[in-house]
């Protein structure tokens, strides 16, 4: 899944930096965890997510649709926090529309709505367009930026 954000961030940031400045920013692990991570039982997923956080991460970025975010909410970035997800998130997923060959959505971040696609398809996409989305705007990318890295995507 990192390795998927990165790529939509990196595309979103083409446009404005060198091949040499187009990595994760220092302290941000890239590691990342999911209530969809397979293999692992809920206690081990908890304590996953709980050592990433224990490295004091400049920023975090949550998933407010995961099913244990009341837990997860309690950790804090240095710099920032932002969330994504279809409700009260900094990143709100407004709609999305998902066909064969690709996915859109409608997201909303700071009273601004723009839309995104990719073709990636299915409802995961929609979560990883969001949070690429809040990953990027973290980072100081603009949305006409973000838009096109995400559109730029290919897997």
């Amino acid at each position: 899944h990192v390795e998927k954000l990165y790529e939509m961030i990196n595309d979103a940031r083409t446009l404005t930096l060198s091949d040499a400045e187009k990595v994760p920013p220092k302290g941000m692990d890239t590691r990342r965890f999911s209530d969809d991570t397979p293999d692992m039982e809920p206690k081990e997923y908890l304590d996953n997510e709980k050592t990433l956080f224990d490295m004091n991460p400049e920023i975090v970025v949550l998933n407010k649709d995961d099913i244990n975010y009341d837990t997860f909410s309690e950790f804090k970035g240095k710099d920032k926090t932002l969330t994504y997800g279809q409700t009260d998130a900094d990143v709100k997923i407004l709609n999305s529309k998902l066909y064969a060959r690709g996915t859109e959505a409608t997201l909303s971040i700071k009273s601004e709505l723009f839309n995104v696609a990719t073709f990636e398809t299915g409802e995961t996409a929609v979560s990883y367009m969001a949070c690429a989305t809040a990953i990027a705007f973290s980072l100081g990318i603009g949305s006409d930026k973000i838009i096109d890295g995400i559109a730029n995507y290919e897997s």
